[in-house]
């Protein structure tokens, strides 16, 4: 008759299962290890970027003038106006602004009319509005492309522009010549005295309408 330790150690025996073919030596991965093998799902991916915005092409049939062009060209041409004004002047003018030019072409050659404000090198100066008109020509005449027929700064008589306007009988005329007014500009543009400065001074209806 088996006793019972003999016993107990049988159930023992039987309470294990006997080990698998292939399974000797092999331990239980432990919690805290990661499986190396283990291949993550993809992720999704992210979407494409947004192509990018194609610039805006210029209408080739749009003639109007680029605003900003406009600017650079009219702070060069007053700019360089008020380099020459300030060569006579024992008070010196600093240019602020300048506002967009009309060209003027007239028989064999080209105008400019610039209105551009300036500050003098005073103290306590104020901001004064001038009106220049600029001759353009060859780099060999003037290394600036242009010449300065005419440079002042205006007061309370300057006169406006009067392209579209009817003239009023009251202006000098000699030959379709108005030598009081400028008609090739419009109200935007002040001047000073008519006989200061050259173009704009044909009187005859029309003739400056394709002026811009």
């Amino acid at each position: 008759m088996p006793t019972s330790s003999a016993v107990t150690q049988d159930q023992a025996g039987a309470d294990v299962a006997p080990p698998q073919p292939g399974e000797a030596g092999r331990s239980e991965p432990s919690p805290h290890i990661h499986d190396v093998g283990r291949v993550e799902p993809p992720s999704s991916p992210s979407p494409p970027p947004a192509p990018a915005r194609a610039p805006e092409r210029k209408d080739p049939h749009d003639l109007r003038p680029n605003p900003k062009v406009q600017l650079a060209q009219a702070k060069r041409f007053a700019t360089g106006v008020l380099e020459h004004y300030n060569k006579n002047k024992k008070i010196k003018f600093e240019l602020l602004d300048a506002k967009p030019v009309i060209s003027i072409p007239e028989p064999r050659c080209c105008y400019t009319h610039i209105n551009f404000t300036a500050r003098s090198s005073e103290e306590d100066s104020h901001e004064q509005l001038f009106f220049a008109e600029i001759l353009h020509c060859g780099k060999r005449r003037a290394p600036s492309g242009f010449i300065v027929t005419c440079c002042e700064p205006l007061d309370s008589d300057s006169a406006e522009g009067q392209k579209f306007r009817q003239p009023d009988g009251s202006a000098v005329v000699s030959n379709n010549a108005d030598f009081t007014y400028c008609f090739a500009c419009t109200e935007r543009m002040l001047h000073p005295r008519g006989e200061s400065y050259v173009a704009g001074h044909c009187n005859i209806p029309c003739v400056y309408d394709y002026v811009r």
